[in-house]
C-alpha cells in the first residue's frame, strides 16, 4: 500500500496547521518554562530520527503488515471472515487498545521506561510534544503495532484509519490550545481532550499515572486510572520531569542519549 505514507502525511500536515493557527489564537499557557527555540529543536530531530527509522524498518506502513497478513490468511480476522466492515471497526478500536497498553507499560518496565522518558522531559505542552519520541520507541511501538495488526487480520483500510486518527488525536491532544466549555465536555466523555492529557504530563504528585489513553479514554476509565480534571491550579503547574527542565537537556543530542542516562521509575 504504497500510498499510505502520503494519506498519513498529508491528514497530519492539515491537522498541524489548523492545530497551529489554534494555538496561535487560543492558546492555553501563553508562556512555558522554556522557549520554542531551546525545545523545538530536539522534538523536529526526534520526528525526523522516527520516521526514518519507521521508513527504513516498515516501508509500507502498517498497512503492509496487513496486506501481507491477508496474502497468508493470518490473523483472526483471515480465519473468521467476519464481515469486513464490522471487523475493520472492531480492529481500530483494539488497535487502540493496544496502544493504552503498550503506554501503561512504557511507564512501568524499565528499557521502555528509559525510551518514553524522553516524551516525558518536556518542561511544556504543545504540538511539538506530540513528536517528541525517541526513535528507539517508535522502532518498539511500530513492532508492537505490527504483531498486534496481524495477530487481528486486521483489513488494511481499517490499519490506515486507525494510523490516521492516532496521529489526528495525538496531536489534538498535545496541542496548546484552549478548548471552549461547549466542546470540551462532551468531547470529554469519549476522546482524551487536552486538559485531559495534561494530567498525564503534570509534575504534581496527584495527577501521576493517570489518563494514558491518546484517542479514546474508555480505557482509561475501565481501568480505574481515568482522571477527568486536573488538580486544582494544574493549568498554571509545571510539567515533565524535574531532572530534566533545563535547556540543556533538551538539545537534540541530549534528548538522543537520554535513555542512557539515569532513569527513575516511570511515573509522570
Amino acid at each position: 500500500m504504497d500510498t499510505e505514507p502520503l494519506i498519513r502525511a498529508g491528514v497530519a500536515g492539515g491537522v498541524l496547521a489548523l492545530l497551529l493557527l489554534w494555538e496561535a489564537l487560543a492558546p492555553l499557557r501563553s508562556k512555558g518554562a522554556l522557549t520554542r527555540s531551546q525545545r523545538w529543536p530536539g522534538a523536529l530531530v526526534l520526528m525526523g530520527a522516527g520516521v526514518a527509522v519507521s521508513r527504513l524498518l516498515a516501508p509500507a506502513g502498517l498497512a503492509g503488515a496487513a496486506l501481507w497478513a491477508e496474502a497468508g490468511g493470518l490473523g483472526v480476522g483471515h480465519m473468521l471472515h467476519p464481515p469486513s466492515l464490522a471487523w475493520g471497526l472492531v480492529c481500530v478500536v483494539l488497535l487502540d487498545l493496544a496502544v493504552w497498553a503498550q503506554h501503561r507499560a512504557s511507564h512501568a518496565w524499565g528499557w521502555l521506561w528509559r525510551l518514553h522518558r524522553v516524551h516525558h522531559a518536556d518542561p511544556d505542552i504543545d504540538l511539538s510534544t506530540a513528536v517528541r519520541f525517541h526513535p528507539f520507541e517508535i522502532a518498539v511501538s511500530l513492532g508492537w503495532k505490527a504483531l498486534v495488526v496481524v495477530a487481528l487480520g486486521a483489513p488494511a483500510w481499517a490499519v490506515l484509519l486507525f494510523e490516521v486518527l492516532l496521529n489526528a488525536t495525538a496531536l489534538f491532544n498535545h496541542a496548546n490550545i484552549r478548548l471552549p466549555g461547549w466542546l470540551e465536555r462532551p468531547l470529554g466523555w469519549v476522546l482524551v481532550t487536552p486538559r485531559q492529557h495534561r494530567v498525564h504530563h503534570s509534575l504534581a504528585g496527584p495527577d501521576l499515572n493517570h489518563n494514558f489513553g491518546f484517542c479514546l479514554n474508555l480505557w482509561d476509565r475501565l481501568a480505574g486510572v481515568f482522571r477527568p480534571d486536573p488538580a486544582p491550579g494544574l493549568v498554571c503547574a509545571r510539567y515533565g520531569l524535574a531532572t530534566e527542565r533545563e535547556a540543556a537537556a533538551q538539545t537534540p543530542l541530549a534528548l538522543l542519549l537520554q535513555p542512557w542516562r539515569q532513569a527513575g521509575p516511570g511515573s509522570g
